[in-house]
């Protein structure tokens, strides 16, 4: 088999490993969002507990001129509207209370992240993915929620063939949040794109061990494994435009080479 057609098959192969990866990534995060918005990323939290969460927190240092009851204001029309899945007027409701306030209290920022979530979200739903981009961007900026918009965005990025973005969008997500076991399973995911899968290893070993029970890291942790095995004797050759991987052991493609 000449180096091109080794190169393809295995390019293919990692592809399909990983749109499989997302296929059960994502369908794992539906379960914990409500029926009416059942295709909304993991980190959307349902209405409820959104209603939830502004009720529990208070801001004990109000604006002046009675700019802290029109935030309140508008903030609970943005919830009302994310009641009646009017994701944008939701989100420009929510962009309206930066314009008051550019740090209201944890709770509405919270809550204006994950409203931008449900926009976004409804965007991509409808063949938007510049636009949805920009609004994952947006529910960063307000809050960093775990880091489930960080998440969300790499997850479109890489559904663009932005591998390099969101690498920078994960690795600045685990320095803040180590512990969040997608951030590091996507983590392994770029790793296994960019033929590291040592490091690919190394990182669904740490998602496993926090999230023991999830079968899907167990399974694609096997698959890593023997991928690592299979490629350890390869080595790489760079061109201006390509990077070429081939069996240091084979000596007819070391010639080829």
């Amino acid at each position: 088999m000449s180096v091109r057609v080794s190169l393809t098959v295995r390019g293919a192969v990692g592809l399909a490993a990983i749109a499989l990866a997302y296929l059960f990534i994502e369908r794992d995060d539906e379960q914990v969002v409500d029926d009416a918005n059942s295709s909304a990323p993991e980190f959307v939290r349902d209405v409820q507990q959104i209603n939830t969460a502004a009720e529990q927190s208070h801001d004990p240092s109000p604006s002046e001129d009675g700019d802290d009851s029109l935030v309140t204001e508008l903030h609970q029309q943005a919830l009302a509207a994310l009641n009646e899945q009017s994701y944008q007027l939701a989100f420009e409701l929510a962009q309206e209370i930066y314009l008051i306030d550019d740090s209201p209290s944890n709770a509405i920022a919270v809550n204006a992240s994950r409203i931008a979530g449900y926009w976004a979200n409804d965007l991509q739903s409808h063949y938007r993915p510049n636009s949805a981009l920009l609004v994952w961007r947006q529910a960063i900026e307000w809050h960093h929620d775990t880091g489930h918009p960080q998440l969300s965005l790499a997850r479109l990025l890489l559904r663009g063939a932005k591998v390099a973005e969101a690498l920078v969008i994960v690795e600045e997500a685990l320095v803040e949040f180590p512990d969040n076991s997608k951030l590091l399973a996507l983590r392994a995911d770029i790793a296994s794109l960019q033929g590291e899968a040592d490091l690919a290893v190394k990182f669904l070993s740490a998602a496993l061990a926090i999230d023991s029970a999830n079968s899907y890291y167990a399974t694609r942790l096997e698959q890593l494994k023997i991928e690592a095995l299979a490629f350890t004797d390869y080595l790489s050759v760079s061109t201006a435009h390509f990077e070429s991987s081939f069996d240091s052991q084979n000596r007819s493609m070391v010639r080829n080479i």
